[in-house]
C-alpha cells in the first residue's frame, strides 16, 4: 500500500542555496515525463538551461505551472515564509 508521510523532516543546512525545504504542509510542484507532479524533496540544482530542476531533472514550477529559469547573473537565492523565490533580491516566481 501507499500513503503520505506529511511529517517535517529534519532540517539539516546543506550550504546549497538551492536546496530548500518545506515547513508544514505544501509540496513543490514539478513537470514529470508523466505530467505535474507534487513532492516535498527540495535538493533542487540549476540545468544547463538555467532551469531549476530537481535531482531528476525535472523543471521545478511556479504557481502559474511554468518552469522557474534563474537569470545568468544569479547571486543570491532565497525563499520567503510563503514561498517567495527571490533571486538577487528580486521577486522571481
Amino acid at each position: 500500500s501507499t500513503y503520505r508521510n506529511l511529517e517535517n523532516g529534519s532540517f539539516t543546512p546543506t550550504g546549497n542555496q538551492l536546496d530548500m525545504a518545506l515547513n508544514g504542509g505544501g509540496y513543490f510542484i514539478v513537470q514529470a515525463p508523466g505530467g505535474i507532479r507534487y513532492t516535498r524533496a527540495g535538493n533542487f540544482q540549476i540545468n544547463n538551461e538555467g532551469a531549476l530542476v530537481t535531482a531528476e531533472g525535472y523543471p521545478v514550477l511556479d504557481q502559474n505551472e511554468q518552469p522557474i529559469f534563474l537569470p545568468d547573473d544569479t547571486r543570491e537565492v532565497t525563499v520567503g515564509s510563503a514561498g517567495n523565490l527571490k533571486v538577487n533580491g528580486q521577486e522571481l516566481a
